[in-house]
């Protein structure tokens, strides 16, 4: 068998990073991988946010696909003289290749669905902006709104809003590769936009955003060229590299409310337009459209149904495939459209002159997929969804809770406690199961306070059966918090409660307690919060306890430190903050996503209150094996 041929006789077989054909010996492997030319195994990730968050690019991510969908409109209000119609439905844009940096923190922003008679919020992931449902007509205005999708038009007859509104400047210039926005400007200019305009070369589009974020100011365009000053026009009416061609459609018209029957418009959807009323019915909420991202073909972005006064004769608009709420036949309550799918809100109807309210439109949501490779770290800063992907059995994991807030000091009482650092716990070698899906939360930092008055314990953050714990506020007079670590106080607050020793088996825990005590305070100073270190994460007199480090991630970090009392500097290492040296101070923060507690507030020479520094939030962490 011939030595760097795979085994195979024959001209030579060179192996590449996707494909390596023949037996090869371990010492061939070896040497393929120190040249780059063995095949890297990648994992497929899925990672859904309903919320927002904040999203980690890992090493090895260059590009994601991506699905982003904003909040959808609600739907109108019916009162005497007219019915409500449908909200359209949030944004939808979706696409492949777009470009991302591993190690950068990309806030991940999940539009809220509008209440009735309000538009819809965006949905943002890197360039990526969807455009807030429109809202039906009703109480808001005769017309539907414009939006990603945009409102039908109530009764009277009120006309269905804009959807994919096209943006323009009155007073805008191209200069090399740099678009200029000025004058009066309508609606939001969005990356992937096709510019249009008095000497603008045909194709181009927008690639990046400058100084401008949707309105005035500046942006990168994909051609070289000079433009004076002029109107130019920003539509998604085409394919333009990675970007969807269009977010949505037209809200339907409302019917002539001058008969005894009579229908509201359907709110617009991101696959069609919404459907015109009749005297009798309701418009339907135009159809969403599906998407496989997720491993699953799911529908999104339907338009809401309009209302329709109540008669023997009369049917209320469906709402859209895609999460759209169903329009309201006579005075009753609408249900709201589906949350997270950017469904419109349902139009209100009516009965013998007395209105019903329109409904909700439903939240949006964000969805990344990517490969990574093997060995990759996963961090998590903000609360999301997870899939395992095919091929993973199990991972070594990080979970750090919020730290508490630090207490507010009191003149005449005494110096504040620290708040407790949140709860640490790692472990390696925790079961997963591929295809399923995990919610990662990430507890946020609980509150500074003022006055004699205990912070507020810090959020939990977990990861399939890991949970640790928040850590507890800091106290004057009382008990410090109990949480992951306890807070300073008067007693000092219990760590490591409610108490773990093991993980019942799943997965080898590196350490047996989420946190340490705090400490009691005393004449000079503000009890110290706990830490997690297992040898000087006990808060004293003034002193925070420490944190644990971990090298997780690669380097080595440490989380989870106590907040300083009041009056003492500095906090625990691991991000615990510093006390309140002086009456006008407020005692320092825990820093973000460490745990760390935040420092106590400070005693007033005078009359007065001291105030205590926020917790920090937590951290999730998960390597894959």
């Amino acid at each position: 068998m011939p030595r760097g041929n795979g085994g195979i006789i024959g001209p030579a077989n060179i192996p590449t990073t996707s494909s390596a054909k023949g037996v090869w010996s371990l010492m061939e492997q070896m040497i393929a991988r120190r040249l780059g030319i063995w095949p890297v195994l990648n994992y497929g990730i899925v990672q859904t946010f309903t919320a927002t968050s904040t999203w980690t690019c890992p090493t090895g991510v260059t590009e994601v696909e991506y699905l982003v969908v904003a909040g959808g409109g609600g739907g109108g209000d019916g009162a005497a003289g007219y019915v409500g119609g449908g909200g359209g439905a949030g944004g939808f844009r979706t696409g492949t290749g777009l470009s991302v940096t591993a190690g950068t923190d990309y806030t991940v922003t999940v539009g809220s669905g509008g209440a009735k008679d309000t538009n819809g919020s965006d949905s943002i992931f890197s360039t990526i902006t969807s455009t807030k449902g429109g809202y039906g007509g009703g109480d808001s205005g005769v017309n539907g709104a414009a939006g990603g999708s945009g409102g039908g038009g109530r009764t009277s007859p009120g006309l269905g809003g804009a959807g994919n509104p096209s943006a323009s400047g009155t007073a805008s210039s191209i200069s090399a590769t740099t678009l200029t926005v000025g004058g009066a400007v309508t609606n939001t200019f969005l990356v992937g936009m096709i510019l249009t305009g008095t000497g603008v070369t045909a194709g181009t589009t927008i690639t990046a955003y400058g100084t401008g974020t949707g309105g005035a100011g500046t942006y990168t365009v994909s051609a070289s060229q000079t433009v004076s000053s002029t109107t130019i026009t920003g539509a998604l009416s085409g394919t333009a590299g990675t970007i969807s061609a269009s977010q949505g459609n037209n809200g339907g018209n409302g019917a002539d409310g001058a008969g005894p029957s009579f229908g509201g418009g359907g709110g617009g959807g991101a696959s069609a337009s919404g459907g015109n009323s009749t005297t009798t019915n309701g418009g339907n909420g135009g159809a969403g459209t599906a998407s496989s991202i997720s491993g699953s073909s799911v529908t999104y972005a339907g338009g809401g149904g309009g209302g329709v006064v109540s008669g023997p004769t009369t049917v209320a608009g469906t709402g859209g495939a895609g999460g759209g709420a169903a329009g309201q036949k006579g005075n009753g309550t609408p249900t709201g459209a589906t949350a997270n799918t950017g469904g419109g809100g349902g139009g209100g109807g009516q009965t013998s002159g007395s209105g019903g309210p329109g409904s909700a439109g439903g939240s949006g949501i964000v969805i990344l997929k990517y490969t990574v490779p093997v060995q990759t770290v996963f961090t998590f800063k903000g609360t999301t969804t997870w899939t395992c992907p095919t091929g993973v059995t199990s991972v070594d994991y990080l979970v750090v809770a919020g730290g508490g807030g630090g207490g507010g000091g009191q003149a005449g009482i005494n110096y504040a406690g620290g708040g407790g650092a949140g709860g640490f716990r790692t472990g390696t070698g925790l079961s997963v199961t591929a295809g399923t899906d995990y919610t990662i939360t990430v507890g946020g930092g609980g509150a500074g306070v003022t006055g004699n008055a205990t912070g507020t314990t810090g959020g939990n953050s977990v990861f399939s059966t890991i949970t640790s714990n928040g850590g507890g506020g800091g106290s004057v007079t009382g008990t410090g918090g109990s949480g992951g670590s306890g807070g300073g106080g008067a007693p000092a607050g219990s760590g490591n409660t409610p108490s773990f020793s093991s993980d019942g088996g799943n997965g080898a825990p590196a350490n047996t307690q989420q946190g340490r005590n705090g400490g009691n305070h005393g004449a000079v100073y503000g009890g110290g919060g706990g830490g997690s270190d297992a040898s000087t994460g006990t808060g004293g007199h003034g002193v925070a306890g420490n944190g644990t480090t971990s090298t997780i991630t690669g380097s080595s970090v440490p989380y989870s430190g106590g907040g300083a009392g009041g009056g003492y500097s500095p906090g625990g290492v691991g991000g615990g903050g510093a006390g309140a040296l002086s009456p006008s101070v407020t005692g320092s923060s825990g820093l973000i996503n460490t745990g760390g507690g935040g420092g106590g507030g400070y005693y007033p020479g005078a009359p007065g209150s001291g105030t205590g520094g926020g917790g920090g939030s937590g951290i999730v962490i998960i390597k894959i094996n």
